[in-house]
């Protein structure tokens, strides 16, 4: 598993590196890949589906909002997630949906390439 999140520091991604993809699910990207569907946290400080570590790993590099939705290969096989966090809490219209799903499927569409090109 690879994480990359260029606007953080590298302490959030080698915190969560490894994890299994399995439940009880650690954050949002583990059970939005492993349940193919998007997951939303309004505001981290009221979040009880994942782990405490996890919530306070984000508040503590300033996430309080996300949006996990999955990346998705050939398929439709999830194959990664793509994030977007918020320092504040967020109401549903703060995630650009149209972004989001752009992001997403344009990822796939990168990963699954260069994953092919690999074999």
């Amino acid at each position: 598993m690879r994480a990359v999140f260029p606007n953080l520091p590298p302490t959030f991604q080698s915190a969560i590196k490894g994890l299994p993809m399995r439940p009880p699910y650690f954050g949002a990207c583990t059970a939005a890949m492993d349940g193919n569907e998007v997951i939303t946290s309004h505001d981290l400080t009221t979040e009880t589906r994942f782990d405490e570590r996890f919530v306070q790993l984000c508040i503590g590099h300033g996430i309080r909002a996300l949006q996990s939705r999955p990346v998705l290969g050939r398929d439709r096989f999830p194959i990664g997630t793509f994030v977007m966090g918020y320092s504040k809490p967020a109401d549903v219209r703060d995630f650009d949906i149209a972004l989001m799903e752009f992001a997403a499927d344009a990822i796939g569409t990168v990963l699954q390439a260069h994953w092919d090109g690999a074999a």
